[in-house]
């Protein structure tokens, strides 16, 4: 699972993020809390697994140096789908290219 995002702006202080994985909107079922520092940007690509079908939502929260805090919530993403299955393969030429 990848999340990115921007627009969070303090034209007086510096901004950290933390950002959470959840089921619903603002929930952290999935992922609890993770400071990410400054980045705006977050990676799970190991030991991340959900039910066929499931969305997922990303909560991030930004805060700045005196912690005054807000977040924003992506429209989620259904995640754990099946992979396509393969049919019917067929040629519409008889004639291959020669390789070599």
């Amino acid at each position: 699972y990848s999340a990115r995002w921007a627009g969070f702006t303090d034209p007086r202080s510096e901004i950290w993020y933390s950002i959470c994985l959840g089921t619903s909107v603002g929930a952290a079922d999935l992922m609890d809390w993770r400071d990410v520092g400054q980045a705006t940007e977050f990676d799970l690509l190991e030991n991340f697994t959900v039910p066929l079908g499931t969305t997922v939502y990303a909560t991030v929260e930004a805060r700045n140096d005196v912690d005054v805090r807000v977040n924003a919530s992506s429209d989620g993403i259904v995640l754990g789908s099946n992979p396509p299955v393969v049919g019917d393969v067929a040629f519409d030429s008889a004639s291959f290219a020669e390789t070599g």
